[in-house]
């Protein structure tokens, strides 16, 4: 998808349309590509081990990455046909209107083709911007290091008595000399075995009225869904616009 993009913006004539796609879609897929190769290396589908707090932020950025960035590569993708083929009205309107499942954007009879294609994935798209959509709500995508269960719960406040006690007395501890370190360093050990208590799922969660949801096989599929998205609207740009096109890996350019 990125390669496609990237070779797509050389053969159309259109400057806006070229922005589009050369540093919106394919800069974006990109991104969503390395953030989905960090996600895999921390969290793969047979990981059973609760995270670290550090892995848990690593493991949030990369799922929020990975969002924002397929509702921003879906906006690229409407202003993309907007330059290229709306007729007058539909670029008069308000830019929050131009959304390639938006009424007033699919009733431009330059993008008919367009609104034909993308009715089958109306409502993957109405799922995504109500439960996993973090630029629609502004809630940030994030997922629990481990779940505390009736067989870990007393293994886990067991030790969170231990660490809590450590901690105070380590912060009670006037200056900075071997006793205050070595309290200090009892703390961080009770903290790191308190990291590794319970149950790790591989699920993420956006509402916190809302349920979690398996990041396998959830966000692998919504990326799918991206590029199948991006890959039918190149097709259709090509037909359009005259382009040849080869099935496989890339488009080959005449």
């Amino acid at each position: 998808m990125h390669i496609d993009a990237v070779g797509l913006s050389q053969n159309v004539k259109n400057t806006e349309a070229i922005f589009q796609l050369r540093f919106g879609v394919a800069r974006r897929a990109k991104f969503i590509w390395l953030s989905l190769r960090g996600l895999v290396a921390l969290v793969n589908p047979e990981w059973t081990e609760p995270l670290s707090i550090d892995q848990v932020e690593e493991v949030a950025r990369d799922l929020n990455i990975i969002y924002i960035n397929i509702r921003g590569a879906l906006d690229n993708l409407a202003w993309f046909l907007l330059d290229m083929f709306g007729d007058e009205s539909t670029r008069k309107l308000p830019p929050m209107r131009i959304s390639l499942f938006g009424e007033d954007f699919t009733k431009d009879k330059n993008l008919q083709d367009v609104a034909e294609f993308t009715k089958g994935f109306a409502e993957w798209n109405r799922d995504l911007s109500s439960r996993r959509d973090p630029a629609a709500h502004r809630i940030p995508l994030s997922m629990p290091p481990a779940i505390i269960d009736a067989e870990t719960r007393v293994e886990y406040e067991r030790l969170s008595a231990e660490y809590s006690k450590a901690s105070n007395d380590a912060l009670k501890t006037p200056g900075h000399g071997k006793d205050a370190i070595m309290k200090f360093e009892t703390a961080a050990a009770l903290y790191d075995k308190l990291q590794r208590v319970g149950k790790f799922l591989p699920v993420f969660v956006h509402h916190p009225d809302e349920g979690p949801m398996k990041i396998y096989p959830t966000v692998p599929q919504d990326i799918g869904q991206l590029i199948k998205i991006a890959r039918g609207i190149f097709e259709i740009t090509i037909t359009k616009i005259g382009v040849q096109f080869l099935t496989g890996y890339s488009y080959a350019w005449t």
